[in-house]
């Protein structure tokens, strides 16, 4: 992108509006007759860059655009919000051709380089650890079913009968990626990433809370590392996506997980790090997105 300005309009059509149009900040082209006879003094008009607008229509407008406001997780316009989300977010990651593909992060955790590895720990009884035949999270008692170290299926699992034992837990590296910054300027960094996990670990934050069940912690090392630490016995095959959506704990640190849910600038107004940034929201005609300065990706 360069120095002129772009507009992004999130139209909304649906039956009880006038369905996707033109803005009327958009000038049309109009048919203007020539005059009867050449005009003698010409002049070269110093060209102004012409203003470039993208118009998006979706069918209904979004209840919000904060990534986990119950309505967006539950209600009924969560294809209309995940649009607008391709415009102001970039990632974390993306799906190509069925890889992953990290977009703000270094690479993905693998075991080949350590980034990803188990570790051998000891675990005692009534401890949290992954009970292999609930596929759950559980407290260690005798007589349940475990995965003792070195065996990662149900295939090799024994029957606790008491006192410490050795299991294995994985352990996966997030390296952010340099050069990545909010579009008010403010970079981007593990510390983002880690308040989220304590928004969505909260009570109050209407998540699923699977993988933060089964997460024994989620730590930033320095503004860019971040070590997530499963608990005893689980592991998954999507172990690489396990990276929380950053949040701008710049401007939203001080607020609970239950304020996040009403606040007015999380909902109707959340800064990203991607190609675009909200401008303005006209309630019940349009979304406008102006260009990201700060884009990355530029």
């Amino acid at each position: 992108m360069n120095n002129q300005r772009w507009l992004l309009f999130i139209s909304f059509g649906g039956l009880l509006l006038a369905g996707c149009r033109a803005p009327t900040e958009v000038d049309l082209p109009v048919a203007i007759e020539p005059p009867a006879s050449p005009t003698v003094e010409t002049f070269v008009p110093t060209p102004i860059p012409p203003e470039k607008t993208l118009i998006v229509c979706v069918e209904q407008e979004p209840d919000s655009l904060y990534i986990y406001n119950r309505e967006y997780l539950f209600g009924g316009t969560g294809r209309e919000t995940n649009s607008i989300f391709q415009a102001i977010y970039d990632g974390p990651f993306n799906v190509l051709e069925g890889s992953i593909e990290p977009v703000i992060l270094d690479g993905l955790p693998q075991f080949e380089n350590g980034t990803a590895r188990f570790e051998t720990i000891e675990v005692g009884e009534f401890e949290v650890y992954l009970n292999p035949e609930t596929l759950l999270p559980d407290n260690l008692r005798k007589g349940a079913s475990y995965l003792p170290s070195g065996c990662h299926s149900s295939d090799c699992a024994v029957d606790y009968e008491g006192g410490p034992v050795a299991m294995d837990r994985l352990v996966l590296e997030f390296n952010v990626s340099q050069g990545v910054s909010w579009s008010d300027g403010v970079e981007l960094t593990a510390g983002d990433s880690v308040f989220s996990y304590s928004i969505d670990r909260s009570g109050s934050t209407p998540t699923t809370k699977y993988l933060g069940d089964r997460t024994h912690s989620y730590t930033a090392i320095d503004d860019r590392k971040i070590i997530w630490t499963g608990i005893p016995g689980f592991s998954d095959l999507d172990f690489q996506t396990f990276f929380w959506h950053p949040l701008p704990r710049h401007i939203l640190g001080d607020l609970s997980a239950e304020d996040l849910q009403e606040n007015e600038l999380a909902n109707r107004s959340p800064i990203g790090w991607g190609p675009f940034q909200i401008e303005d929201w006209v309630e019940g005609d349009r979304i406008e997105a102006v260009r990201n300065p700060f884009y990355f990706r530029q």
